[in-house]
């Protein structure tokens, strides 16, 4: 599936608005108080088996996100959602899959339920 079609877009900007939601809306790296502008990938989003996958994204700054070095934003995955969680998530990037239409359709549905939910209109 394509990253420019209007149903990936779509996947995208739900879960932004999922996780800012759930965390308040706020930077979630210890000691940072920022108000959430991005939402931070800890598996990189091109493998798409954790693309869309909440546990797999937290709400950051723009100060805390630009890292020039991995190694700095690998120890701040860790310290946001701690080292088994971020070993997890390493072992479900291995799984290869590539994304198609029907995926991103369940994922899409699953989204609005769960900002639904978040929102407390379920």
């Amino acid at each position: 599936m394509k990253k420019s079609s209007s149903l990936w877009r779509k996947c995208v900007s739900l879960c932004a608005k999922a996780v800012k939601l759930r965390d308040g809306g706020i930077c979630r790296v210890p000691g940072c108080n920022n108000p959430a502008t991005d939402t931070v990938h800890i598996i990189d989003r091109d493998v798409h088996s954790t693309t869309f996958d909440l546990s797999n994204l937290y709400a950051g700054c723009r100060k805390q996100h630009n890292h020039d070095k991995p190694l700095d934003l690998i120890k701040q995955h860790i310290q946001v959602v701690g080292q088994g969680e971020v070993l997890r998530l390493c072992k479900l990037a291995q799984v290869y899959r590539r994304l198609r239409e029907s995926d991103l359709i369940v994922i899409r549905d699953g989204l609005e339920a769960e900002l639904k939910t978040r929102k407390g209109e379920l």
